[in-house]
């Protein structure tokens, strides 16, 4: 299928600190920003790798003494919550009514070195059925305001991104001289896709957390930004 007509049957939300297809779905959740308190969380130190977690009491609940590095997290427990934090980068959250909530962190060394494929990929060897799960890609950094350099186009065009050829090329746009813009969430929701997750199920909150005052965003405020919760339960 070619990129265009697969975006096409993607459900693309109006900013929002909610995803439609997570609420007709019956998960509490939000994606919440610089006048929100999230609640308690499973959450881990996010090192921009590729590496997925179960959450655990010593590891990655709000109090944990010692917090496990990961950029993605998984609970088959309910009414527990887990989140990820962002300011410019990727919130994915991960779903499967009654059974399982996961969330993403992806910058783009994440992306293109495949978290996005190795997160479903985990919980497909876990037990899960990819062709349930409801994918939803929070704010993010918008293309207009991501200018990238030669090193992360590269990266993208690699196999390990989970992205085709074509897909890449579709997420980048000429910059000024050697730079180049990259949609990062376009890229998120096509690895989505490719993970083997139904087009239908798949979502992306078109906010940009650069230009919308109501998300934090490094780009914007450097040393003084905040982070975004986008959290999720398992009710």
């Amino acid at each position: 299928m070619r990129t265009r007509e697969l975006l096409s049957q993607f459900t693309w939300e109006a900013p929002a600190k909610t995803s439609l297809l997570l609420t007709r779905a019956g998960f509490d959740h939000g994606f919440y920003g610089t006048s929100d308190t999230a609640p308690e969380c499973h959450h881990v130190r996010q090192v921009h790798g590729t590496k997925i977690v179960p959450t655990a009491p010593d590891s990655t609940s709000a109090k944990a003494p010692h917090r496990i590095e990961a950029d993605a997290l998984y609970t088959f427990e309910r009414d527990s919550f887990i989140a990820v934090k962002t300011a410019d980068c990727i919130p994915v959250l991960l779903a499967i009514p009654g059974q399982m909530v996961a969330g993403i962190h992806a910058g783009w060394r994440g992306l293109t070195r495949g978290i996005i494929m190795n997160a479903v990929d985990k919980l497909v060897e876990s037990g899960q059925d990819v062709s349930r799960m409801i994918a939803v890609v929070g704010p993010t950094i918008s293309r207009e305001r991501f200018e990238v350099g030669a090193e992360v186009v590269d990266a993208l065009l690699t196999p390990a991104s989970g992205l085709s050829m074509e897909q890449a090329a579709f997420t980048l746009s000429k910059g000024s001289t050697d730079r180049w813009h990259l949609d990062l969430q376009v890229a998120a929701a096509l690895a989505l896709s490719n993970a083997g997750i139904p087009a239908g199920n798949i979502g992306v909150i078109q906010a940009c957390t650069y230009a919308r005052t109501d998300w934090h965003s490094f780009r914007r405020d450097a040393k003084g930004a905040g982070v975004n919760w986008s959290w999720i339960k398992l009710g």
